[in-house]
């Protein structure tokens, strides 16, 4: 190559470059700048555009890798806390092809799946929407391949079924505490044979702002988008916890959903719900010029804000109460009055501050079970 032809190629390659700068610097200064405030150096500052405050993003490429990175170790994780469930075969399934390696077992295959469980215990118990009331008649496959028989299964009244594999040693899932899920939070999902990701639209604690609520319901849900999911579709946080099992209409029940009558399994005693007997108004979700908490004792539908002859009735709390602390925890609108409730026991004896007219007042309730 002459070194004319040379001088000319290396200004060739240095005008490109040029002009890629120059062009990075128009676009910025001209027209994020303008637009958006992006500076013309530096890092891409979001400053008060995004809504949880400052977020400087120096290298997206790196925090993308980085974003993937964390899902696929979550996922890997996350699947050794998982249990296939089949019904049992009797006979090998590949056994027409008179393969004597074949025939020693029978083999299942992913479409031939019922349903998946969630490990909650180390020594086998699971938790699964899948209708497994017959355990002789399903088998468990773990993440490494297992084939293991199911001992016992007992129907959750909260919804679904635990199920005891026979198992040790089992890779149990750690459960999200409410305070794990967050609006905008990123989550990954166990959906079939693949893993979809979502995130938290919003956390909803109670029913519609206005509505009576029972002391005996469970209203916090978890909504995400997008869904397009199966009810029973396994929900994880970035941090690998489970948050819970998708419901419908885009709502997860929270994991803590099911963590009472796991305990009454786990000790052996009947699951009874525990039982306050009030209908309440919750005051922090309604909207006022200043800021409302506790639960106001209102009729529901019946007519009834006070059950009769409930453990409420009997503690004498009346219509138009407003409950204001449980055992000195605020009724609010991070712990709401039915939250609160079923967190105990059923048995318990606990104490309720609650504004009647203008005087504050102590009520001890020993709560009951049904």
């Amino acid at each position: 190559m002459s070194k004319r032809n040379l001088f000319l190629l290396i200004t060739i390659i240095g005008l490109s470059l040029l002009s890629g700068v120059v062009g990075g610097l128009v676009v910025r200064s001209y027209l994020l700048n303008l637009s958006f405030d992006v500076p013309l150096f530096g890092d891409i500052n979001l400053g008060s555009s995004y809504r949880r405050g400052n977020l400087i993003i120096s290298q997206p490429r790196k925090v993308v890798v980085q974003q993937d990175d964390r899902l696929a170790g979550v996922v890997a994780e996350a699947q050794k806390s998982v249990v296939d469930f089949y019904l049992k075969k009797n006979k090998p399934a590949l056994a027409p092809f008179n393969q004597p390696a074949l025939n020693a077992a029978p083999f299942y295959f992913n479409y031939e799946r019922v349903g998946r469980g969630l490990v909650l215990t180390n020594d086998g118990w699971a938790l699964t929407s899948a209708k497994i009331s017959q355990p002789e008649n399903f088998i468990a496959v773990d993440y490494e391949g297992n084939i293991m028989p199911l001992e016992s299964t007992a129907e959750n009244k909260a919804g679904g079924y635990f199920v005891k594999v026979r198992g040790q040693n089992l890779a149990a899932v750690q459960f999200a505490d409410k305070g794990d899920a967050a609006v905008g939070q990123l989550l990954a999902v166990l959906h079939d044979d693949e893993v979809r990701v979502a995130y938290v639209e919003n956390i909803l604690k109670t029913a519609n702002a206005g509505a009576v609520q029972s002391s005996e319901g469970w209203y916090r849900r978890i909504k995400i988008s997008p869904s397009s999911l199966t009810r029973g579709d396994i929900v994880f946080n970035l941090s690998g916890l489970a948050l819970g099992l998708y419901a419908a209409d885009d709502l997860v029940m929270p994991i803590g959903y099911y963590v009472q009558p796991l305990a009454n399994l786990l000790n052996k005693t009947e699951w009874r719900q525990t039982y306050l007997g009030v209908n309440y108004l919750s005051l922090s979700a309604l909207v006022s010029e200043q800021e409302l908490a506790g639960a106001l004792l209102a009729p529901d539908a019946k007519g009834v804000a006070v059950v009769k002859n409930s453990p409420a009735a009997q503690a004498g709390l009346k219509a138009g109460d407003i409950i204001l602390e449980i055992d000195g925890v605020k009724v609010d609108a991070d712990n709401d009055l039915s939250e609160l409730i079923q967190s105990y026991q059923p048995g318990k004896e606990i104490e309720l501050t609650i504004l009647r007219g203008k005087n504050k007042e102590k009520i001890k309730v020993k709560l009951g079970g049904g």
